[in-house]
């Protein structure tokens, strides 16, 4: 069953670039644990959790870092003429 709140990391994910997988093993086993894993879409890399070793509150943390870190120069928009 999908939580409101795994539904909002899924948007701010695909915001992001990113895509939630969750596991579907039923007895976590040492190269799957049973949780989540984070895919660039542009890429289809593991961006986080290769053994589906993420939790929503590990997704969270993940996506919040991503927003918050600084644009390199050469994305920022250039700026107006005062």
């Amino acid at each position: 069953m999908t939580t409101p709140r795994e539904s909002q990391l899924r948007r701010r994910a695909h915001a992001a670039g990113l895509t939630m997988h969750k596991s579907r093993v039923h007895e976590p086993n040492l190269d799957n644990l049973g949780g989540w894993m984070l895919v660039a879409a542009a890429t289809n890399s593991v961006a986080g959790g290769s053994r589906y070793d993420l939790d929503l509150d590990d997704i969270e943390v993940y996506l919040l870092s991503q927003t918050s870190r600084p644009r390199p120069v050469d994305e920022r928009r250039p700026s107006s003429p005062s």
